[in-house]
């Protein structure tokens, strides 16, 4: 799950960021993601099960230019989901949703890519949500667009060093989400399980022969 920062602080120079990355994980085939966009509210764009390639819809609205300004912002009206948020921050909003839509679907090798500039309104409630991620044993990687020492120090201290990737492409090469309720998809059977009915089967064969011998 991809949740991305919306907020009044996120302008051009960000937004080529999350286009990079919406892009790369896009042309990786046989991939399954969902999206969540938030600033003061969150919503779930694309659910988990989503193909990767449908990320193209979405990251065309993200062209931005490294070397813009903020007040520059106004070019990027042509964002459908820009006047949907307030431009506060609640990160927790964005990984609640994105925790509960993987939950939802069972998904095995669940991973949350934030991609933030990870300036928070809500610490506490951040804190919880991160806790929840955990406990939930979700992997949380974080691509930051420019984020002080002190708003990573949070992150840092729930999930280690490992939480930070340092570009688009790290950030797309986490394993993917696989639904268990994707089309196609099966528990596999334990190894010792397996050896014990192939056992079993061959026994099953074996006994008829070994007894028509006697007989004679």
């Amino acid at each position: 799950m991809l949740v991305v920062d919306l907020s009044g602080s996120i302008g051009p120079a960000q937004y080529a960021t999350i286009h990079k990355t919406l892009t790369v994980l896009g042309a990786q085939p046989n991939r399954h993601v969902g999206l969540v966009f938030f600033s003061d509210i969150a919503t779930e764009v694309l659910p988990p099960q989503t193909p990767a390639s449908e990320l193209a819809a979405v990251s065309r609205f993200f062209v931005g230019d490294p070397g813009a300004t903020l007040k520059q912002t106004d070019a990027l009206k042509g964002n459908p989901w820009m006047d949907a948020f307030a431009g506060g921050t609640a990160i927790y909003r964005g990984l609640n949703v994105a925790r509960r839509a993987l939950e939802q679907v069972r998904a095995r090798h669940g991973h949350i890519v934030l991609i933030s500039d990870l300036a928070d309104d809500q610490i506490l409630r951040t804190r919880t949500a991160l806790l929840r991620i955990a406990a939930a044993k979700l992997q949380l990687r974080v691509l930051g667009l420019d984020p002080t020492e002190a708003a990573k120090r949070l992150y840092l201290d729930v999930f280690g060093p490992q939480v930070f990737v340092a570009s688009p492409t790290l950030a797309a090469s986490t394993r993917g989400d696989q639904p268990e309720r994707a089309t196609g998809t099966r528990k596999p059977i334990p190894a010792a399980l397996f050896a014990v009915v192939l056992l079993a089967l061959f026994a099953w064969r074996q006994t008829p022969l070994r007894l028509r011998a006697t007989e004679r």
